[in-house]
C-alpha cells in the first residue's frame, strides 16, 4: 500500500525534474532529458507491476483521500465555541474560525 503512493510520488518528482532541467532550461542536454525520463520509466514499470493487494489498497486510498481531506479542513478544536446565527453555513463558519485563528 505504501509502495503505491510512493511510486506515484517518485514519478511526480521525476516529471518535475524533467520540466525544470529540460523543458524550462536555457541549455538543454541529453542528460537533462535522459535521467528524469529513465527514473520516471523505472518507477512506472515497478508501479505497474505491484501486487494486487497493494494496488487495490492504493486505489482505495486514492478515492478516500480527497474526502478525508475535506472533512479535516472543516474540523475545529472541540473546546472552541463559534456563536453564529442559525442561517450561517459551514463555509461562513470556517471563515469566522480562520479570522479568529482557530483553523488554517
Amino acid at each position: 500500500m505504501l509502495n503505491f503512493g510512493a511510486f506515484i510520488a517518485f514519478m511526480g518528482v521525476n516529471a518535475a525534474a524533467f520540466a525544470h532541467y529540460f523543458l524550462r532550461a536555457e541549455k538543454k542536454t541529453v542528460w537533462s532529458f535522459l535521467w528524469p525520463m529513465l527514473g520516471f520509466g523505472i518507477c512506472a514499470y515497478i508501479w505497474w507491476n505491484l501486487s494486487m493487494p497493494s494496488e487495490s489498497a492504493g486505489h482505495d486510498l486514492d478515492r478516500r483521500g480527497p474526502c478525508l481531506r475535506c472533512v479535516e479542513n472543516f474540523r475545529l478544536p472541540q473546546d472552541h465555541d463559534i456563536r453564529c446565527s442559525s442561517g450561517v453555513d459551514a463555509g461562513e463558519k470556517r471563515a469566522i474560525a480562520i479570522e479568529q485563528g482557530y483553523a488554517g
